[in-house]
């Protein structure tokens, strides 16, 4: 299930019901969608988008939040991917740190 959040800013402040109807979509197992709110990639990061790097199988990045640790998937040379991916995953990480909601 998806929930459609059309939110214009990251930065609240947000009204209740929104934040109540968030809550519930989550608790209910939905993945919330905002539309409208980007999270711009420099030019280095697009890398990341193209289909050459993958396996043609899946790329999948996972990071344990408890010990830092990053593992990269699917991808031609995972190794090589693995300091990149763990920058810009830090960088979303401290970007969404900023968002009140």
């Amino acid at each position: 299930m998806l929930e459609r959040l059309l939110l214009e800013n990251w930065s609240g402040p947000y009204d209740a019901g929104l934040k109540a109807r968030a809550l519930s979509a989550l608790e209910s197992g939905a993945v919330l969608f905002f539309p409208n709110l980007a999270f711009v990639l420099s030019d280095a990061e697009k890398r990341f988008l193209d289909a050459s790097v993958s396996d043609g199988k899946a790329k999948n990045i996972s990071l344990d939040h408890t010990t830092g640790t990053m593992q990269a998937n699917g991808t031609v040379n995972s190794t090589t991917w693995l300091r990149p991916t763990a920058i810009l995953n830090a960088r979303f990480v401290r970007f969404n740190a900023t968002v009140d909601f």
